[in-house]
């Protein structure tokens, strides 16, 4: 598939500075035919419901390939079945953001969900993604499961009658609104409804489910037998119907049967809870007490049910535990056990001192810092306990309240040189970089101490002092030539002068004497990202994670690697994981907003942005990412309350005042944009850039003649300026003077050849036929000059393919391909390769599979993957590839198209015409329409 935004996606990456770097294939093909060999058996037995073989394909399928998103999806859906609902939800998130469409993940992780009685995360399941109609009428009756378990009725109620208006002849929406309303007991209104039920599927299991439970509630038990026996010989595996066909059993004390019924349900349903329950009170009463003793033995395990009053009246036992816990490093036990320890004795220090170090073993910095907090009024009696919480006040940017505290452990402990460290952090942490190197200097010169030097050594490190660091590391390693700390320490002020590769010969020096030193292969790591080495950085970082998996800076630095690598995803997916371990960590968290922001996962983005403000609450960056992201989800309201913080805070600040005014104008807030430019015009009334601003807004306050007479006014003596010759066209555009507004453009590049946005809107123009001959002449002399600028060769390349000029276009991308830091390599090849098809299959399919390596989790790359597969005739590896394909964008044409074409040439004839169904049912006047309704027709008829 042809990525018709490459040329956004190139500009974007100049802007943001960011460029993909190629990736190495993880896996080889020989696992990769037999993952797909064993997905498509998995795919069999699950359609012929043979569960457990379906579960032992998928095992091998992501044993071959982890990232296997199909496998991963049905994986769930196996694992769901069968009762592991925490196992599934964490293979469909996983398949989620790995890159799944949410068409294919939505409703068996919302499943997932409820079934871990989590009903809020369901309710935000859909947001931020464009639903088609089934699904999203899907996903509505799943937020009125999550409402019925919130107790929420109403709520519940407009979910389903949502449902109802947008699919009124969907039987599985009418039976969900006759289950609402046997729970709630308006059984006219479900009897009512109910018959509408029959007449749409007399024979559906669940209507007739619903049914029993009507008669259940009206006390006719013999018809509510009748109703769940008919269930089942409807559905036989139903195990709603058995457990509810048990327990009228029970009623009728025919309990033989309804023991037989229960053990069916357990050997479905090995670990439900209200069938254990059901099968113990059978055997009690059929006097087998030692069995059903067991049998709630088991159960009490799983569920781990302790009696409050217990706890309470042996709340030592809870101290021993958790104390216990902790030396055996099972901190999530040793914290959950002091936590309720200290709800009974608040006062106790030890328990104190034990939950904050078990919360920093896992490395949840924020609850550390907060149950030391909770304490602080006494915590200066234990100096080690006061400076643990000072360095995490400086930690968490609230540095204030550790100033509060060092003068009573100064005053307490006159000598102690651990809190000259803290001071020194302290002031670093506020930016008073001289002043905290001079403090430890200073104490350095009276009283060498070996923690002095360490910190001075990272405090001219982050201070961009990198060489100071070097000279002392070197003062030291003289005295210590083979102290491992010292020579790592080097190699980290050698990756910060840009040095990477004397970096690289120090580590290996450090890790000849001690090869497993973690500090030093993070530090290899970082050192080989900057030599543009990302895939040998990645495996690095992996192995170190591998064995220290709370390593939060390891994780963060593998999230950059993958961002670097092109896989946004894999780094959000790096960062939450991550964010669980250390909850606090600042520069995760500004990490993943700006990640979730440009993914278009814009709710996501905000809650972490809400979390990140209520450190900083007047974050002038965080507010106008917040404005940002507000206008990306359409709260305009919102936006504007963002923008009068910002009008505040910028208030005397022209420069700034012009970033409010284009963000107000893009809102088209322009009252409150007039209302800033106007300001900044008062600040700097002879500031261009002001002058522009405002210009530039009398055009969209369609002010045009105010915006011609303050062009001219700006052109004056600049009448040769680029950017106003640029802004001049976008007053002819609007004019509907195209002519001419293609005209500035095109001299506005033409006099700055750096000028990319005006050779982007020129570009747009020319596609549309406007001087299309003088803009490739232009660019083609513009490239002549700057042969190696890759921003102007890929424009021409995509100007040439949309004229389908395909050897032309072909000769560019090969040149393409040929830069060291090409951004978006990935989508370069993946053109190469449509061009390609057209007079070489061979060269495409090589260019196609280095392009999904690069980026493995994009759709429209598989897909042209998958496709030049299928012209090749390799229809098994063409069908694992576009299976991927469709697992990521379910609701592309081409891809259903391409998918049915190759099931075709499998003989799979019947999934064919499902794929190329979907695929001709779609409105949109797809460029292959045509051949896949052919392909259709001949299907049909043979």
């Amino acid at each position: 598939m042809f990525n018709k935004d490459l040329l956004f996606l190139i500009f974007f990456a100049m802007v943001i500075g960011l460029a993909n770097i190629p990736a190495n294939a993880q896996n080889q093909n020989q696992n990769q035919n037999e993952s797909v060999d064993h997905y498509e058996k998995a795919l069999k037995s699950y359609n012929e419901k043979d569960f457990p073989t379906s579960f032992i394909h998928l095992k091998n399928t992501l044993g071959d390939n982890p990232d296997h998103i199909p496998g991963k999806i049905l994986m769930g859906k196996v694992l769901l079945r069968d009762g592991h609902s925490l196992r599934a939800m964490l293979e469909l998130q996983e398949a989620l953001d790995l890159g799944a469409d949410i068409e294919n993940i939505l409703s068996p992780l919302a499943e997932a969900l409820l079934h871990q009685k989590k009903p809020h995360q369901v309710l935000n399941l859909g947001d931020n993604y464009t639903l088609s109609q089934a699904t999203n009428t899907q996903w509505h009756m799943l937020k009125a499961r999550a409402y019925g378990m919130l107790k929420q009725p109403v709520q519940e109620l407009i979910e389903l009658k949502t449902s109802l208006k947008q699919s009124p002849n969907n039987p599985n929406v009418v039976n969900s609104l006759v289950g609402y309303y046997i729970k709630v007991e308006q059984l006219q209104k479900a009897i009512d409804l109910i018959a509408i039920s029959f007449e749409m599927d007399s024979d559906n299991y669940i209507v007739w489910h619903l049914q029993g439970q009507i008669y259940k509630q009206q006390n006719n038990i013999e018809k509510a037998r009748d109703a769940f026996q008919k269930v089942l010989s409807l559905q036989p595996d139903y195990v709603d119907a058995k457990r509810s066909l048990a327990s009228i059993f029970i009623l009728l004390k025919e309990n033989e049967q309804a023991l037989t019924l229960i053990e069916q349900v357990l050997i479905q349903s090995p670990h439900d809870p209200r069938a254990k329950l059901l099968k113990a009170n059978l055997l009690i009463s059929a006097n087998q007490e030692e069995f059903a003793k067991q049998i709630l033995y088991d159960l009490n395990n799983q569920i781990s049910l302790v009696s409050e009053l217990t706890l309470v009246e042996n709340n030592e036992i809870i101290f021993i535990n958790g104390l216990t816990s902790y030396l055996l490093k099972n901190y999530e036990s040793a914290v959950r056990e002091m936590v309720q320890y200290l709800s009974y004795n608040p006062e106790n220090f030890q328990a104190v001192a034990v939950a904050a170090h078990a919360y920093i073993k896992l490395n949840q910095l924020g609850y550390a810092r907060e149950i030391l907090d909770k304490h602080k009024k006494n915590i200066h009696t234990d100096l080690n306990l006061s400076i643990l919480l000072c360095d995490l006040y400086i930690e968490n940017r609230t540095q204030m309240k550790c100033e509060e505290l060092l003068p009573i452990l100064k005053e307490q402990y006159p000598n102690e040189a651990t809190l000259l460290l803290v001071e020194a952090r302290m002031l670093f942490s506020r930016n008073h970089f001289e002043q905290a190197i001079a403090l430890l200097t200073q104490a350095n010169k009276k009283n060498r101490n070996n923690a002095f030097e360490s910190d001075l050594i990272n405090l001219y490190i982050k201070n961009n002092q990198p060489r100071a660091a070097g000279l002392l590391i070197h003062q030291l390693l003289t005295e210590y030539p083979n102290n491992v700390e010292l020579l790592n320490a080097m190699a980290a002020a050698l990756i910060k002068i840009d040095q990477p590769q004397q970096a690289l010969q120090v580590l290996a020096q450090l890790l000849q004497q001690q090869p497993d030193h973690l500090a030093a292969r993070y530090n290899q790591a970082s050192a080989l990202l900057e030599m543009r080495k990302p895939q040998l950085a990645k495996s690095i970082l992996l192995t170190l994670i591998k064995k220290k998996t709370d390593h939060t800076s390891a994780k963060y630095l593998l999230a950059k690697t993958e961002v670097i690598l092109g896989s946004a995803d894999s780094a959000i997916y790096q960062l939450h994981e991550l964010l669980r371990i250390d909850a606090n960590n600042i520069a995760a968290q500004e990490m993943l907003m700006v990640l979730l922001k440009s993914t278009g996962k814009y709710e996501q983005a905000l809650v972490i942005l809400n979390r990140l403000l209520r450190h900083e609450y007047l974050a002038p960056d965080y507010i106008k990412k917040r404005a940002e992201i507000y206008l990306l989800l359409g709260d305009k309201a919102l936006a504007k309350k963002q923008f009068n913080i910002l009008y505040g805070l910028w208030y005397d600040d022209a420069k700034h005042l012009i970033i409010l005014t284009n963000l107000q104008r893009r809102s088209n807030d322009l009252a409150g944009a007039r209302a800033s430019i106007n300001r900044a015009l008062n600040i700097a009334p002879n500031k261009n850039a002001v002058k522009y601003a405002d210009a530039k807004l009398s055009i969209y306050e369609q002010d045009l003649a105010q915006a011609s007479k303050k062009i001219a006014s700006l052109k004056g003596d600049n009448k040769a300026n680029s950017r106003i010759l640029m802004l001049e066209g976008d007053l002819q555009l609007v004019n509907k003077q195209i002519g001419k507004a293609q005209a500035s453009y095109l001299y506005a590049f033409k006099l700055n050849n750096n000028n990319g946005m005006a050779l982007a809107k020129a570009y747009n123009l020319a596609i549309k036929g406007v001087k299309k001959d003088i803009f490739e002449q232009q660019l083609v002399e513009a490239l002549n000059k700057q042969p190696r600028n890759f921003y102007y060769r890929n424009i021409l390349a995509d100007f040439l393919l949309l004229e389908q000029r395909y050897s032309e276009a072909k000769q560019h991308y090969t040149t393409l391909i040929k830069t060291a830091k090409l951004p978006n390599r990935a989508d370069v090849l993946n053109n190469l390769a449509h061009v390609s098809m057209q007079d070489d299959l061979d060269a495409a399919q090589k260019f196609a599979q280095q392009a999904s390596e690069l980026k493995p989790r994009s759709a429209a790359i598989l897909d042209t993957y998958g496709w030049v597969l299928a012209k090749q005739k390799s229809y098994k590896q063409a069908l694992k590839i576009l299976r991927e394909a469709q697992s990521m964008n379910g609701r592309d044409p081409s891809i259903r198209y391409h998918l049915g074409y190759t099931l075709h040439h499998l003989g799979r004839s019947d999934e064919a015409v499902n794929e190329l169904q979907i695929s001709t049912n779609y409105k949109n006047n797809f460029t292959e329409k045509k051949a896949a309704q052919a392909l259709l027709e001949k299907i049909k008829k043979t």
